[in-house]
């Protein structure tokens, strides 16, 4: 696509920032050409959420990291 289809406040932008609203994801970074967003939840809303980002434009590559955990404060895995 040409330069300024996916540029901040083009039809494109809005639709994937509503998108991003609707599913509580986050726009992470933004240049003329590519999207960075990103989607924290279960495999089904997931999938969900990419079904409905590709509807409205290709999506190029996704990273899933599975289940993870950290713990908080004075506590870690080897106290």
């Amino acid at each position: 696509p040409p330069r300024s289809t996916l540029f901040p406040y083009t039809t494109l932008f809005r639709s994937i920032k509503t998108l991003c609203d609707i599913f509580k994801a986050e726009i992470v970074d933004i240049t003329p050409e590519l999207y960075i967003l990103q989607f924290v939840n279960t495999s089904f809303e997931v999938d969900r959420f990419l079904k409905a980002v590709s509807e409205q434009a290709e999506v190029i590559e996704t990273v899933r990291s599975g289940v993870c955990g950290i713990f908080r404060g004075e506590h870690s895995l080897h106290s």
